[in-house]
Formats: structure tokens, sequence, C-alpha cells
């Protein structure tokens, strides 16, 4: 088993935790990556250490040979405080208080995106000790964002900076499973246009609210959507309904709403919206109805579970766990930006995802010390083996 230094790696997780970087405060997440992150990355022999001018930090170390790079990426962005106490105050708890077994580290973003990242540093560190020879390149990346609904940070990287791209494992929470794939998204935002008036006399306005009833039928009839067999079915659900102006006794000129399309492997989202557009129609002709132009989206995902990096993560999992752990997610990850530009894609880390965002959000202890190894294990397998 591969021997990690446990009092190092927890000292790298509380670094983090006593970092606070929510993502609404974007100078801090900055701070964090230049002042947390990349002087860790500066104590390992990476050829090249950059922050860009968004902030990303991406480092390389060069290999023997042309094959495309491992790459690893972390993500900085986190979650505000919210209502949790002592949220940027790690400290270990016991588990038995929340009803959970073992030691916890507590600490906002734990459960996300944090731990991965604390645990792919140690496992670097830990890979790096050995002085070993790499036979392709490895690249580190750290991204300025969390969970933005978009795959505008990675796009920023990859595509417009053209860092080079390759097998990639994302470190985020997965229970320390690999995850294989995962459903797509795209936010379909309507504006129904109407005229204001006030309520005591109605008739000389046009509620727009009267044209959300009409397409809310529509999306409530809509034909069932295609099903993954591993994944599951798509969705398409209201998750956003506003009306303006907001005063009191006024027929509402404006209202907007916001539908979740899930996507299976396979589907696009331009293509989605499409044919959502289609089969709604004009549902309302008295009223104006307007589609947003620029769309949130995400790419649906699904990795060969025969590839190289599966099949080196499961060998890493086995040695871990003595099992291979495989797994697929309905939320929508950044995997699918990977798979949409032909390459070969998994998320692993320790976090239980049902503790984020929540009061008492921690990480189980040993999980933690169980990603690093496999980290490790899976550096040494598509870094070093031919």
């Amino acid at each position: 088993m591969t021997s990690i230094d446990k009092r190092r790696s927890l000292e790298i997780l509380r670094k983090m935790i006593a970092y606070p970087h929510p993502q609404d405060e974007m100078e801090k997440v900055r701070g964090f990556i230049a002042e947390i992150v990349k002087p860790m990355i500066e104590q390992m022999p990476f050829d090249d250490v950059m922050l860009d001018e968004r902030g990303n930090l991406i480092a390389r170390k060069t290999g023997r040979s042309s094959d495309p790079p491992f790459v690893v990426c972390t993500y900085a962005g986190s979650y505000p405080a919210e209502n949790m106490p002592d949220a940027y105050t790690p400290k270990i708890v016991d588990g038995k208080e929340f009803g959970l077994e073992g030691e916890y580290m507590w600490g906002r973003s734990t459960t996300e995106q944090l731990s991965g990242g604390a645990a792919m540093l140690e496992a670097l560190l830990t890979f790096f000790e050995s002085e070993p020879k790499l036979r392709r390149d490895l690249i580190f990346v750290t991204n300025y964002s969390g969970e933005m609904g978009n795959h505008k940070a990675v796009n920023y990287i990859f595509k417009e900076q053209q860092v080079p791209m390759g097998p990639t494992i994302l470190a985020t929470a997965s229970r320390n499973t690999i995850c294989l794939g995962n459903l797509g998204r795209i936010d379909i935002g309507i504006t129904i246009e109407g005229v204001s008036c006030h309520s005591s006399d109605p008739a000389k306005g046009k509620n727009s609210i009267d044209g959300l009833h009409k397409i809310l039928e529509k999306v409530y009839s809509f034909p069932l959507l295609e099903e993954d067999p591993d994944i599951g079915r798509a969705t398409l659900t209201s998750t956003t309904i506003k009306t303006w102006p907001d005063a009191l006794h006024t027929v509402p000129a404006y209202t907007r709403l916001v539908l979740d399309r899930r996507l299976i492997p396979g589907e696009e989202p331009t293509e989605a919206l499409r044919q959502f557009k289609e089969y709604l129609g004009d549902p309302s002709p008295e009223l104006k109805v307007s589609f947003d132009e620029h769309l949130n989206f995400q790419f649906p995902h699904k990795v060969d579970p025969e590839c190289e990096l599966v099949r080196a993560a499961k060998g890493a999992c086995k040695k871990v766990f003595g099992e291979e752990r495989v797994a697929y997610k309905r939320s929508a990850l950044d995997m699918g930006f990977f798979s949409h530009n032909n390459v070969d894609c998994i998320t692993f880390g320790p976090g239980d995802y049902s503790l984020a965002h929540s009061d008492n959000e921690m990480v189980s202890i040993a999980d933690y010390y169980d990603a690093a190894r496999f980290y490790c294990i899976l550096l040494e397998r598509m870094l070093l083996k031919e």
C-alpha cells in the first residue's frame, strides 16, 4: 500500500479550510490559489508553474513521450459559509455526534472540491518523493471556479489558452467512487411579456402569468424523455419563476421561467432546446414569449469503461479498497466538456455530497487518507507504467 504522510496531509486540508474563498468573492478565490495552492505546487519538480489572468493555476511536468498528457483538475471556488458555524475553523469531530462513524474534519467545501484538492496535493508530494521519470507529461490545474453550471472556466483553460488535453481526472467529491458518467444539463430561460395594469381592472392589461400557466401545462404534459441504462432518464423540471413589477395589486407585465432540461449521453444541448421550442409552439399568441439567447449548459458524459484511464483507476481502487468502485451521477459536471472534446475523463474524490452546503459539512478522515492513496497509485499507473 502506498504510504502517504498523514500528518502532512491533514495540515494541507486544515490550511485549505482555514482560508475562506467562497465562489462569490473572486478575489478571495484567486488569493486561495495564489497563497495556498501555488506555494505547495512550487515545492514539487514541475517545469512550469503559472497563474493565468483569471487566477487559474496551471503546472506542467514534462515526460519522455509525445503521448497526450495526464491531466489532474482541481477546483478552488467554494460554497459560502451561510449559517454553518465555524465554517472556516478546521477541527476534528466525532462522527457519532451526527450519526456517522469515525473521525471527521469539519469545514466548508470538504464534501465538494476542497478535500479532493488537498488529497491530490498530498498524493503529488508523495509521488514526487521517489524522483520518478515520467513517461508522459503531467498537467496539474487548479480552476478558479466551483459549481457554476457551465463549462466556461475549463473552456478558457483548455480551449482559449490551448493547454494540452489528455486523460483527465476531476478531483472532486464522489464518495471515493470512480464516476464514469453523468447527465448533462441546459437551462431554458423563457420571458413572457404582457401589459401591466391595476389588478382591480385586469382587462386593461395582459397578465404575463396567464402565459406562464399555458407554458407549464405544456411542460407537465411533455413526452417521456429517453433513458440511459446506467444514468437514468432525462428530465424537464421548472426551477425558477419570477414576476415583475413587484407591486401590490398590480398585474405583472413580465414573468420569467427557467426550466432545467437534463441530457443523457448522446444528446446535444442546442438540439434539446430546438426540440422543446418546436413542441411548445406559440402557447399564448396574445403575449410575447422569448427565449434566452445565451444559454447555460453542460454536456452529458460517459467514458469507455475499458479505456486506459478507467482501467488504471479500477486497479488503484482494488489496491486501496479491495474492490472496484464505479458509479454514475445525475448531476452535471465538467466531465462532459472533456468527452465532447474526445478526451477520457473520470471523477473521484472523498466527500459525501449529501452533506454539501449543510450546516454540518465535514469529511471522513479515513476516506480522505484513502483518496490520497488512490490518487498516488493512479499517478503511478498513468505516468510511469508503459
